[in-house]
């Protein structure tokens, strides 16, 4: 959902739900993920990946700019160190 931040004057993230789980993404919790997409830009977020590979969290840490309600952004590619990033399919409502 988007609200309207007064100290930017910009709409801007303030929560989200998962849209998609997506597939095969790296176990754990990440920090300050860059969230792709949608009509705005700047919004980053905790994201928490199951023992299968899935979206099961994802909480907002940087509210971003230029969004809009309905938009729907992107999970990046996720992994632990030192494994390649992996994963795709991860959609969030905000």
């Amino acid at each position: 959902m988007c609200c309207f931040d007064e100290k930017t004057r910009f709409p801007s993230v303030s929560n989200s739900s998962i849209k998609s789980a997506g597939s095969n993404y790296g176990v754990g919790t990440f920090n300050n993920v860059s969230l792709g997409g949608g009509s705005g830009s700047g919004a980053k977020a905790t994201i928490v990946i199951d023992g299968a590979g899935r979206v099961t969290s994802a909480t907002i840490t940087i509210s971003g700019e230029g969004y809009l309600d309905e938009d729907v952004v992107t999970v990046q590619p996720l992994a632990s160190s030192p494994t390649t990033p992996s994963g795709s399919g991860g959609e969030l409502n905000i």
